[in-house]
């Protein structure tokens, strides 16, 4: 098995490209995310295309450029590996600033994401600001 954070680090490079069909080849056949359900776009997403529509929605909602990521650790013959973000965005196109923490542990089979799990710290203040923004999501 490769190192899931070596993994993880392709994948993200490969997420920032402007083209999906680049970053969806690193993904699973059955791949499932777990976005926090106590977010207005929260819940169970399946498959790699479809994690990246919500990944997209994520931005449109907090901002261009909204996590930064702080570190990524792993376990090299686990097969997890778990990403730190700093959210800092204007929700909605709010004028103030929100800043949050996200976590995302990803896992990975034959070299290939299989799952994600995304933890949001003090998600209640962040689906908030979110609806106080008049955010919708669509």
């Amino acid at each position: 098995m490769s190192d899931p954070v070596a993994l993880y680090m392709q994948l993200l490079h490969a997420m920032r490209s402007p083209d999906n069909s680049i970053a969806v080849q690193h993904f699973a056949p059955d791949f499932v995310a777990y976005e926090d359900p106590g977010m207005p776009y929260g819940g169970v997403v399946r498959g790699g295309a479809n994690f990246l529509r919500l990944r997209g929605k994520v931005y449109d909602a907090w901002g261009s450029g909204c996590l930064k990521l702080q570190y990524v650790t792993g376990d090299p013959e686990g097969g997890h590996a778990a990403a730190h973000f700093n959210l800092v965005g204007k929700p909605n196109g709010a004028t103030e600033t929100v800043e949050g923490n996200v976590v995302v542990v990803w896992a990975f089979r034959d070299d290939l994401a299989t799952e994600a799990r995304v933890y949001y710290f003090d998600t209640p203040r962040l689906a908030k600001a979110l609806a106080d923004s008049g955010y919708q999501y669509a």
